[in-house]
C-alpha cells in the first residue's frame, strides 16, 4: 500500500511539474510577445516621425511663407495716388517697396519715417491702406515686400528678406523728405521677426512689434520639431538683448497661434520695453482702419518724450 502510495504520488509531483513548466513556457512566450509589440510601435512611431521630420524640412518654407494664400491684386497701386514705387534688383529678381509719404507735410519739409513689415500671408496691398493713421500723423511709410510674395520675384527667407529690408532702409534715409534721425520699425507676426532681424543690421530709433513670437524656435517646437532643422530662426529675444532703443509690444490676451507669453518673454529680453495687452485674437489686434485702441498705444508711444518723432 505505502509502495503504491508513493508511486501515485511522484506521478502526480511529475505532472504538476509539467503544467508549471507549460505554464512558465506560456508566459514567456507571452513576455515575448508584449516585448516584440511594444518594439514594433516603437519602431513604427520611430518611422513617423521620421517621415514627419522629412516632410516639414521639406515644406517648412511653405509653412513660414505661405505665399500661395494670399490674393494678389496687380492692379492695387491705382487707388494710392501718392504712391512712389521702389525696387531692387537681386540674384532672384526685382524686390519691391511701396512709399507712402505723409499727408500734410510742406514741399521740401522732411518728416519721420516708418519701416512696415507685415505677417507671412498677407501682402503689401493689404496694409497699405491700413497704415494711414502714421501719414495721418505725420510719418511716411516704407512698405518692403517679402521675395515671392505679390510685386516680387524669388524665393523668401530670413536672409533674404533681411537683406532686402536693409537696401531699401539705406535707399530711405537718403531720401530729400525723410528725416533719417527718426526712423522706426514696426512688424507684425512675422513682420515682428523681420524688423527684429533688421534692427541686428541697421538701428531704428523704436520699434513696434506686434503678435510677435520669441523665435520660430520656440514656435515649431509646440509641434515637436527640432531647432536644428530649422532654416529660419527668426530669434526675436536675441535680436532685443542686443537692441537698446525703446520697444512697444502690442499682444491680444486671446492670442492662440502666439500666446501672450512670447509677448512678455520679449519683453524681459528688451532693456526699455513697454507691453500693452487687448483682447482677441491673433488676427485682430490691429484694427487701423477704425483707429483702435492699438493706434492709440502706438501714437502716443511715438510722440512721447523719449522719441518725439512727430515732425
Amino acid at each position: 500500500m505505502q509502495a503504491t502510495s508513493a508511486l501515485k504520488q511522484q506521478k502526480m509531483t511529475k505532472t504538476l511539474t509539467k503544467e508549471e513548466k507549460s505554464k512558465e513556457s506560456s508566459d514567456s512566450d507571452s513576455t515575448q510577445n508584449k516585448r516584440n509589440t511594444l518594439l514594433n510601435i516603437f519602431i513604427l512611431l520611430a518611422l513617423i516621425y521620421t517621415f514627419y521630420l522629412v516632410f516639414g524640412c521639406t515644406i517648412q518654407r511653405r509653412i513660414v511663407f505661405p505665399r500661395h494664400l494670399t490674393q494678389h491684386d496687380a492692379g492695387a497701386a491705382e487707388n494710392f495716388p501718392n504712391l512712389d514705387i521702389w525696387h531692387i534688383d537681386t540674384e532672384d529678381g526685382k524686390t519691391v517697396a511701396w512709399f507712402l509719404p505723409a499727408y500734410d507735410i510742406e514741399p521740401g519739409e522732411q518728416a519721420p519715417a516708418v519701416i512696415f513689415a507685415y505677417g507671412n500671408a498677407e501682402l503689401v496691398t493689404d496694409w497699405a491702406p491700413m497704415l494711414k493713421p502714421y501719414r495721418e500723423a505725420g510719418i511716411h511709410v516704407l512698405l518692403p515686400e517679402y521675395r515671392g510674395y505679390g510685386f516680387s520675384d524669388g524665393t523668401p527667407s530670413q536672409k533674404a528678406i533681411t537683406n532686402d529690408f536693409a537696401d531699401f532702409y539705406d535707399r530711405l534715409i537718403e531720401h530729400k523728405i525723410v528725416d533719417s534721425e527718426h526712423i522706426f520699425f514696426h512688424g507684425r507676426s512675422l513682420g515682428g521677426g523681420v524688423v527684429c532681424a533688421l534692427s541686428r543690421k541697421r538701428k531704428p530709433n523704436a520699434l513696434v512689434l506686434s503678435s510677435t513670437f520669441t523665435s520660430i524656435r520656440a514656435v515649431a517646437g509646440r509641434f515637436l520639431f527640432p531647432p536644428f532643422l530649422l532654416k529660419d530662426q527668426f530669434d526675436n529675444l536675441e535680436a532685443l538683448e542686443e537692441y537698446e532703443g525703446p520697444v512697444l509690444i502690442l499682444h491680444n490676451k486671446d492670442d492662440r497661434l502666439i500666446p501672450l507669453a512670447h509677448a512678455k518673454k520679449l519683453k524681459e529680453a528688451a532693456g526699455d520695453a513697454t507691453l500693452k495687452t487687448m483682447p482677441g485674437g491673433h488676427n485682430n489686434l490691429e484694427p487701423y482702419h477704425r483707429r483702435g485702441k492699438a493706434w492709440d498705444h502706438i501714437l502716443k508711444f511715438l510722440t512721447g518724450d523719449k522719441l518725439q518723432v512727430s515732425p
